[in-house]
């Protein structure tokens, strides 16, 4: 390799032992890759969590971050990738102590060596995004996709003893995506169908992944109907990193190298066609499990606008399973002030900050939790969790609300009524926009609704919570639920919009629970035959297993 003057005097040692280490390894990096010379790079961005390091990675590290002679910090701005932990919820994980101990050795020693712990995977929407032709040492497979492709920015795939030798030295082999050569396409895409969900664009991005297959193919798409947002394009190239080891796509007409297919077509371009069907292809052969033992939202960071989509779905419900959101240290501040943070929480789930999940020992804390079968909407990480022993489900954000599909609910919508009375119950709910009657509407003897206009007609009232519009009738009612009750002929429950007094007193005498009074319409809330669970000391029906 050619090295300038500054290059050769950190290599023979005269700017000290730290940059002579760094040069050392760029230079066997770059021999071994062909490179010509060394670039100079702005930025660097570090991914070595204590999983990936280990007690000896951290001893390198505590070594080199222990000189003190020469030169021994970083000269370009260096930051890092998410951390193996949020020290603060650490023990919701059920983290052990060693490793906390691992990470805060790893944490100081980084200090020392002049690395700023931003703990992202979402730099390019939080720190500095890159700009087109800058030349970064990336370290994050996503944060390297997305700042190739979207920003137009040049780097490599940098492991951290790269990534971390970049920032002592300011500089990288120029080889592979630094060089125009490599940026040009390999593989033509064509789809004639454009995502929606965040999953969905994560799924086409592992599509075009499987199929380019390998780090040096470069796939170019053209066919979407519209540009991406931020967050599609960050499911979309994480996942292609994830699933084919890829580091840059074009978008015709979208990202800023391919104005024209014309303008990235490189030699032998072959071309394929990606269709919906493959990418519920590729759905399905994450939904092996119907249900689920834990819901993740991580891999990449969660963004403040997803945050915010999570928070809306969160809202009047709680979760019946534990749900976990991973975001930057640079978003969690605003989602706290924004009042996103307090609204998943309050429904159960667990928002936490500058971690991923897949980082922090993900093997260990699913023994630890009992957790096996895991749901996200992120492509990039069921392609990963197999390997740690989880069977993943890939679905919608809102698709989780049911565990990702036709499974046990991940988390419930909760309902909370003016006026309840009677026993906690979990029942199968019949739903109509109907009145009721124990008189006028039932056949009491076999316990079914008997009135032929009702909506219910013919359908057994027997142990089932009845979630109706409005009681109506005479006084007879009063009576006649104590009556149903010593036949055991009666509902578990009656749930009301609007209630009057007699079905009221009628179920104070007869024991039967019964809430009324909803802010919304409750037989149009409420799924007809959903399992539910009223709470009346809480005043509360949530769906437990939607239909």
């Amino acid at each position: 390799m050619k090295l300038n003057a500054q290059e050769q005097a950190m290599l023979a040692g005269e700017l000290g032992p730290v940059p002579q280490l760094a040069m050392q390894h760029q230079v066997k990096v770059g021999t071994f890759f062909g490179a010509e010379d060394m670039v100079p790079v702005t930025q660097a961005h570090i991914m070595a969590d204590t999983e990936s390091l280990g007690e000896a990675g951290v001893r390198w590290l505590e070594k080199l971050a222990a000189t003190t002679t020469g030169d021994h910090t970083v000269r370009i701005p260096t930051i890092t990738d998410p951390r193996g932990t949020d020290f603060s919820k650490a023990k919701q994980l059920k983290q052990q102590d060693w490793m906390l101990a691992l990470e805060r050795r790893a944490i100081d020693a980084f200090v020392k060596l002049g690395v700023s712990m931003t703990d992202t995977c979402i730099n390019y929407q939080t720190i500095q995004a890159p700009t087109r032709g800058e030349h970064v040492a990336f370290g994050d497979t996503g944060v390297v996709i997305y700042s190739n492709s979207v920003c137009g920015a040049r780097s490599n795939f940098e492991g951290g003893p790269s990534a971390l030798s970049a920032g002592l030295t300011g500089r990288t082999p120029r080889y592979g995506y630094h060089l125009d050569a490599h940026r040009r396409a390999t593989i033509h895409v064509r789809t004639d169908w454009t995502p929606v969900t965040l999953n969905d664009w994560g799924a086409l991005g592992g599509v075009i992944g499987k199929l380019a297959g390998n780090y040096w193919a470069v796939p170019v798409v053209e066919g979407l109907d519209r540009p991406p947002t931020s967050d599609e394009l960050k499911h979309f190239g994480a996942a292609m990193a994830s699933f084919g080891s890829s580091a840059l796509f074009h978008l015709v007409g979208i990202t800023p190298e391919a104005s024209r297919l014309s303008d990235v077509t490189g030699p032998n371009m072959h071309h394929v066609q990606v269709s919906k069907d493959d990418v519920v292809a590729l759905h399905k052969h994450y939904a092996v499990e119907k249900d689920v033992d834990v819901v993740v939202f991580s891999a990449p960071q969660l963004s403040l606008y997803e945050l915010r989509a999570l928070a809306e779905l969160c809202e009047g419900r709680k979760f019946k399973i534990p749900l976990l959101a991973t975001t930057s240290p640079q978003v969690k501040p605003d989602a706290d002030r924004f009042g996103y943070t307090k609204r998943i929480e309050d429904a159960g789930g667990t928002v936490y900050s500058g971690m991923c999940f897949y980082q922090s020992y993900a093997r260990e804390i699913a023994e630890a939790n009992g957790w096996k079968r895991l749901a996200t909407n992120s492509a990039k990480i069921v392609n990963i969790l197999g390997g740690y022993g989880y069977v993943p489900m890939l679905a919608t954000m809102e698709g989780m609300r049911r565990g990702g599909g036709d499974g046990e609910a991940g988390m419930s919508r909760v309902f909370t009524a003016r006026h309840a009375m009677g026993a906690k119950v979990t029942g199968e709910a019949l739903v109509a926009k109907d009145g009721f009657s124990a008189r006028y509407d039932l056949n009491r003897i076999d316990g079914v609704f008997s009135r032929p206009a009702h909506k219910l007609a013919g359908q057994s009232y027997v142990g089932k919570v009845l979630v109706l519009d409005t009681a109506k009738g005479g006084v007879a009612s009063a009576w006649m639920l104590h009556e149903m009750q010593s036949r055991q002929k009666v509902p578990l429950a009656i749930v009301f919009n609007t209630v009057n007094p007699i079905l009221a007193q009628g179920a104070a005498l007869g024991d039967v629970t019964m809430l009324a009074g909803f802010d919304e319409d409750i037989t149009a809330a409420i799924p007809h035959g959903a399992t539910v669970e009223i709470d009346p000391e809480a005043k509360t029906i949530a769906v437990v297993i939607p239909a």
